[in-house]
């Protein structure tokens, strides 16, 4: 029989199975570090792979990308838990990513849901955190983002438009259901869910604010981590890309909401429960609204 070491049989491979699930190697290495002496990371990867389960090899093709071109963003399917001291409720923090495509860097933060407020809100974060912007933007197909996407003449939604006019982007949505249209926050995310989620996967966050500082310190670590096969860190490559970026503009967006509205006989329209007025040709038309809680302007 083949000789097994002793570090193998204490270990529960089963256990070790279902963790990986949920966590990377390294964060498994180092905890059963803990409990068992075992020998080189390196060691430990090799006798995973040698009792790893058959599976086809998957086919790849390598696209170069252009730096400065692009940024891909997304949020994660799944999010991590915030314990509310107070109450005892528990409610789940949503996790945004968004990967500048030729350097692999990366910005992320958790918000208290998807919904347009915090959508924008971490799309300014994440534009000063780059310091700049890319010539386009590749969302997902979240309402936020596009209403409907047709591959041909796809319609924004005007906010996230509006935004992006603002940045000087351009919205270049992902095909539905095509991940591999944003394949660098896809590895971002597949890379975050594994290693940070499972890092703090018996942590517990009482706040949003703690979540997103534990976090920062983590991506900024990850960004600065030579990446295998590349023999640099993300950092680096976005050091060359940064150069590329166009700069921000010197305020940073308003949120502004978007209707319609319709011109009475007075030469007014309303909106809550106010009313402006407009020259007299524009009676019995359909106006565009843009607004927020300090302006409003009709189109």
């Amino acid at each position: 029989a083949p000789f097994v070491p002793n570090w193998v049989k204490e270990i529960d491979w089963d256990y070790v199975k279902n963790e990986l699930k949920r966590a990377s190697k390294k964060i498994l290495y180092t905890e059963l570090k803990d409990a068992v002496e075992l020998p080189s990371y390196q060691a430990f990867c090799g006798y995973l792979r040698k009792h790893k389960e058959n599976s086809l090899p998957e086919i790849s093709i390598k696209i170069h990308r252009t730096p400065g071109a692009s940024i891909e963003v997304d949020y994660s399917g799944d999010g991590i838990q915030i314990l509310n001291p107070a109450t005892g409720e528990i409610y789940t923090a949503q996790l945004f990513v968004g990967t500048l495509s030729y350097s692999g860097y990366f910005y992320g933060e958790f918000t208290l849901t998807q919904k347009l407020e915090d959508f924008i809100g971490a799309h300014k974060n994440m534009f000063s955190f780059f310091g700049g912007v890319a010539t386009y933007i590749v969302p997902d197909n979240c309402k936020t983002a596009v209403i409907k996407n047709d591959k041909v003449d796809p319609i924004i939604n005007p906010t996230y438009q509006d935004m992006c006019v603002h940045y000087g982007i351009a919205v270049d949505p992902a095909d539905p259901y095509s991940p591999k249209h944003k394949p660098n926050v896809e590895n971002s995310i597949g890379m975050i869910q594994k290693e940070f989620f499972g890092l703090v996967r018996n942590k517990t966050f009482t706040s949003l604010i703690e979540l997103n500082e534990f976090f920062r310190d983590w991506m900024i670590k990850k960004n600065e981590e030579v990446i295998r096969g590349r023999g640099q860190s993300r950092k680096y490559f976005y050091e060359q890309e940064r150069k590329t970026l166009r700069p921000l503009p010197e305020d940073a967006y308003s949120l502004f909401y978007f209707k319609k509205a319709k011109v009475h006989p007075d030469c007014c329209f309303m909106h809550d429960k106010n009313y402006y007025s407009v020259p007299h040709q524009f009676v019995g038309k359909e106006l565009d609204i843009k607004f927020n809680g300090k302006e409003i302007y009709a189109y």
